[in-house]
């Protein structure tokens, strides 16, 4: 408070207009140098100077920072009476009435709503916002510290502190988060770089509430827009060039990958429901969280089967419904099924989820679950040669591979007798038809006479050879063929089968 609370002001603010033809409803503020002083970095350094601005009466404000008159109303009631925002309005002392009267009777103060957790609505919620960012920049400006953390509190309670998916915090954070990142980026402000981590967390943290919410709003679409690289918005694909983007798709873990998927099913949903126009890089947003998300549960499909239970809740209908658990299983067949884990797949399947109680009884999630292992089935039967090269059949336990073998319709003894042979085979591929080393310089000239049939082929010749063996010449044969095609390299093309 000023130190003589009678004392008629002695200096006059004056803020111009944008242009020659905008007039604002007010330009010129009484006031009081020792109030502006102490609460202002800006106005103290300028009275306490020598230039000449110092000793004027009248300060012009410049326009570029105080962009409105309501924002000077709001800075020096914030210096006069302590109130801002959501701050309930308390009664002046004796001392402060007549401040307060002053001001009142000479700039018309008005005030800022007593309370910003009433708005519910986005529509009211946003010019709010936008007072409160415009305020923080004029508080800012003039060096008024106190101001701009008051501020940001205010801007934190607008946001509902950064815990809140709801449809008003939905609408400003996307608009908060621009504002904050720039100014976290250009002016390294302590503030606005606490804020900035707060938006970008509560946008991203959590795929499977954030992409349902935040990823399907027009004010997400805005942002976005805003801050991708124009480069990337020229392409006819969209890409995840922005910090969001990135950010969604990398909270995506082995812990959350289900409900991450769920809050893609969501989105996607939403998105054809009530479609926005250009949102392609919404949609490339969670199809990048979609296919990192089956590509989780494809790679540990055994391990959300028997330890993870949110599959088996989603499969028991305890906690999503069957349309996400056609899509869970369908996406990851569609985007991620191979030779590399088609077999953990089955297993997983037959082994966990078709046992489940409420397959057996639901005549829909039985469906779900046999057109899924059809198709299943349907691919290891047509790349079982490359499939047995990985050597996943032979982890699998004997009613597993019984099970498997029926599908196929083929006989158990084939099925893993020919994986069990296919080391066998390679190893003695490589020993008939190996290259002779660089390093021999010298090559022995082999003084045997060739056999009748030498100019048989090499397959042949093995053959024939190979029958007028006894047993124990036989696995002789074998041991000395291993050894040798353990020490030479492997081939670079693939060998064709014997």
């Amino acid at each position: 408070m000023p130190t003589d609370t009678k004392s008629t002001p002695n200096v006059v603010l004056v803020l111009t207009a944008d242009s020659v033809t905008e007039q604002p409803s007010k330009i010129r503020w009484h006031c009081h140098r020792d109030v502006l002083a102490r609460h202002s970095f800006y106005f103290d350094a300028m009275f306490a100077s020598g230039f000449a601005d110092g000793g004027s009466t009248i300060l012009v404000m410049p326009r570029g920072i105080i962009t409105r008159p309501i924002i000077l109303d709001w800075v020096l009631a914030y210096m006069y009476m302590d109130v801002l925002g959501a701050q309930r309005r308390r009664v002046p002392d004796s001392s402060e009435k007549v401040q307060k009267a002053t001001i009142e009777e000479e700039n018309s103060v008005s005030f800022p709503l007593d309370d910003v957790t009433d708005l519910l609505d986005p529509a009211l919620a946003l010019p709010l916002l936008y007072d409160l960012i415009d305020l923080y920049n004029g508080a800012d400006y003039l060096g008024m510290t106190t101001l701009c953390e008051r501020v940001t509190d205010q801007l934190a309670e607008l946001a509902h502190h950064w815990s809140c998916f709801c449809t008003r915090c939905v609408t400003i954070v996307p608009f908060l988060y621009e504002f904050t990142s720039v100014r976290a980026s250009t002016d390294h402000d302590s503030c606005m770089i606490s804020m900035t981590r707060s938006a970008l967390g509560i946008m991203t943290a959590d795929p499977e509430q954030a992409l349902a919410a935040y990823w399907t709003a027009p004010a997400m679409l805005e942002l976005l827009v805003a801050i991708t690289a124009p480069s990337s918005r020229r392409g006819t694909l969209p890409t995840l060039d922005n910090p969001l983007s990135q950010a969604v798709v990398a909270n995506i873990q082995k812990g959350n990958a289900i409900e991450s998927l769920y809050g893609c099913f969501l989105a996607r949903h939403q998105l054809e429901n009530k479609p926005l126009e250009d949102a392609d890089i919404l949609m490339a947003t969670v199809r990048a969280c979609k296919q990192k998300a089956t590509k989780l549960i494809a790679t540990h499909f055994d391990f959300y089967c028997s330890q993870y239970p949110t599959l088996l809740s989603c499969i028991d209908g305890v906690l999503y419904t069957s349309a996400f658990t056609e899509y869970l299983l369908r996406c990851t067949l569609d985007d991620q099924l191979n030779i590399y884990n088609a077999i953990g797949l089955y297993r997983g399947l037959v082994r966990y989820l078709m046992i489940r109680h409420r397959v057996q009884k639901s005549k829909q999630l039985t469906a779900i679950v046999n057109a899924i292992k059809s198709d299943l089935v349907t691919y290891i039967q047509h790349h079982l040669d490359d499939i047995q090269q990985t050597g996943h059949i032979r982890a699998l336990d004997d009613h597993t591979v019984q099970m498997l073998a029926n599908d196929l319709v083929m006989p158990v003894s084939l099925l893993v007798h020919e994986e069990r042979d296919n080391g066998m085979k390679q190893a003695l591929k490589q020993f008939l038809f190996r290259k002779p080393s660089k390093n021999n310089h010298a090559v022995r000239r082999s003084t045997t006479v060739p056999s009748p049939h030498w100019h048989q082929p090499a397959n042949v010749r093995l053959s024939m050879s190979w029958t007028s063996m006894n047993p124990l010449q036989r696995r002789s044969t074998k041991s000395t063929v291993a050894r040798s095609a353990s020490m030479q390299e492997k081939p670079a093309g693939k060998i064709d089968k014997l």
